[in-house]
C-alpha cells in the first residue's frame, strides 16, 4: 500500500495503512549541526538568522542566504527535510510508492519541483491530491461546502462542489499573514509587554528566555479557554492576565479571516485548526474534521490509487456520495427554563448579571430574549455555548435559532444553563 505524505509548512505527516507514523514541523535551522522539525522549532528564537520556515510554502530554486554547502535554495531544504523524516521512519523511501497531499494553494511550479525531489529520494510517486479534498470525502452533506485550514504562514479556504457523485475542488483562497507563525509572533510581543508592565522583566532581552516564552504560548492559549484569569510563569517571574482581553487580541488578529467566514455556509475546519477553534475561530459556526477522520480518508484514497502506466496523477476530484443527515425528531421548544421557572420564547425577558430573569429590558443584561431572538452585547457574546459548542452570533450579537426541546444554552459567567422545553396546553 502506498505511503501517504501530507506536506505543508506547519508539519509533514507520514501515514501508512491509516496510521500516523511521524510528523515534523516545516522548520529548519541551517547551522552545525543542521536541525529540522521539532528540534528546529524549539531553537528557532535562539538562532533566528539561521532559521527557515517557508521552504514548503515557497518551494522553489530561488537562492537563499546560506553558508552551508548543501543548502542553496528552498528545494534543497525540502529534500534534506524528507531525508530527516526518512531517518525517523521504519520504512525506507527507496522504491516506495507515495501519494502526496498538499494545500490547494501550492503553485503548479512547486508540484513539478516536488516530483523531482521525490525521485531524488528514490520514491515512486503515485499521485498528488488536494489536502482539503482528501479530508472531506466523508463529510459531504450539500452540493457546496468549504474547508479551512491554518498553516504556518497562511490560511487556506477551499471550496468543494459535489456533482455526479464526485467531490471536486472548485476554488481556493489564501489568507496571507494569517498563519500560525504570524499569530505566534504577535502573541510573543503581547506577552512580553505584559511581563514588562507587571514585572519589568523583558523575556525578549535574552535568546533563552525568548525561546521559553515562544514555547509556552500554545499551552497558555489552551489554558485560557476555560478560565477568566490566567497566571503565567516564566524564568521565575509571574503575571496575571484577563483571558477575555487575550481572546479579543486574537480575534482582532484574525479579523480579515472572520469577515470572510461570516458569510461562508457549510464550513469545516481542518484538524490542525479545529483544535484551536474555541479561541481562533469563535464565534464563527463551523464543524471540525478530526485527525483520525483525516487518516481514515487518506487510507481510503491509498486503497483506491495504485501505480499507473500513464504516470503521476494530479487529483482534484474524488468519488464521493453525500452523507444523509439524521432527521431531527425533537419538537420545537416553546419555553426557556431558568431556576425552575418557564419563560415563553415569544416573550420579552432579560437575564441580569446577578442571574435574575426580569421582564423587559435590563441595564446590565447578560442576554435578552425577545420574540424568539436572543441578544447579547459584545462583552458577553463570547460567553455563550449552545449544546456544548460555541454558539455563532452574527455581527450584531443577535441570533434567531430554531430551538428544540433539550437544547441547552450555557452562560459561562454564571456557570449555569438555560434549558429549552415545550409546554403543552
Amino acid at each position: 500500500m502506498p505511503l501517504f505524505l501530507e506536506l505543508n509548512d506547519l508539519g509533514i505527516r507520514c501515514y501508512h495503512q491509516g496510521e500516523l507514523l511521524f510528523q515534523s514541523p516545516g522548520v529548519a535551522i541551517v547551522d552545525k549541526p543542521m536541525l529540522f522539525g521539532t528540534d528546529a522549532w524549539h531553537a528557532s528564537r535562539k538562532k533566528p538568522l539561521n532559521t527557515h520556515c517557508q521552504f514548503w510554502s515557497q518551494l522553489n530554486t530561488d537562492p537563499i542566504h546560506s553558508h552551508h554547502p548543501q543548502v542553496r535554495h528552498n528545494a534543497d531544504l525540502a529534500y534534506l527535510h524528507l531525508q530527516h523524516i526518512e531517518s525517523q521512519l521504519p520504512i525506507n523511501f527507496a522504491d516506495q510508492e507515495v501519494i502526496f497531499s498538499l494545500p490547494g494553494s501550492t503553485p503548479r511550479e512547486s508540484l513539478g519541483l516536488l516530483l523531482g525531489i521525490a525521485q531524488q529520494c528514490g520514491m515512486n510517486t503515485v499521485g498528488l491530491v488536494d489536502s482539503a479534498l482528501a479530508s472531506m470525502i466523508r463529510h459531504v452533506k450539500d452540493q457546496k461546502q468549504w474547508h479551512l485550514e491554518m498553516y504556518l504562514n497562511h490560511c487556506v479556504l477551499t471550496e468543494l462542489t459535489l456533482s455526479d457523485n464526485r467531490l471536486q475542488r472548485t476554488n481556493v483562497e489564501t489568507f496571507s499573514d494569517q498563519g500560525w507563525l504570524d499569530l505566534h509572533n504577535q502573541l510573543l510581543r503581547y506577552f512580553s509587554e505584559l511581563f514588562i508592565q507587571q514585572t519589568r522583566f523583558n523575556p525578549r532581552h535574552g535568546a533563552d528566555s525568548e525561546q521559553s516564552l515562544f514555547d509556552a504560548i500554545p499551552l497558555w492559549l489552551q489554558e485560557s479557554v476555560n478560565t477568566d484569569t490566567l497566571e503565567c510563569e516564566l524564568e521565575g517571574y509571574s503575571i496575571k492576565l484577563d483571558t477575555k482581553a487575550l481572546r479579543q487580541f486574537v480575534q482582532n488578529f484574525m479579523h480579515p479571516l472572520h469577515q470572510q467566514l461570516r458569510h461562508t455556509p457549510n464550513l469545516y475546519l481542518g484538524d490542525r485548526l479545529a483544535q484551536w477553534a474555541a479561541i481562533l475561530i469563535h464565534p464563527i459556526n463551523a464543524s471540525p474534521v478530526t485527525e483520525r477522520e483525516t487518516a481514515s480518508a487518506l487510507l481510503t484514497i491509498s486503497q483506491q490509487l495504485a501505480s499507473s502506466p500513464e504516470g503521476v496523477r494530479f487529483i482534484s476530484s474524488l468519488p464521493c456520495e453525500a452523507v444523509t443527515p439524521v432527521t431531527e425528531t425533537r419538537p420545537t421548544a416553546s419555553h426557556l427554563l431558568w431556576k425552575h421557572h418557564a419563560y415563553p420564547l415569544h416573550g420579552h425577558y432579560s437575564l441580569s448579571l446577578q442571574g435574575d430573569m426580569v421582564r423587559g429590558e435590563h441595564a446590565q443584561a447578560l442576554l435578552t430574549l425577545k420574540n424568539g431572538v436572543i441578544e447579547a452585547d459584545a462583552v458577553h457574546a463570547d460567553r455563550l455555548t449552545l449544546n456544548g459548542s460555541a454558539w455563532n452570533l452574527d455581527s450584531t450579537a443577535q441570533a434567531e435559532y430554531p430551538f428544540l426541546c433539550g437544547d441547552s444554552l450555557r452562560v459561562n459567567d454564571l456557570k449555569a444553563e438555560l434549558m429549552f422545553i415545550r409546554v403543552e396546553r
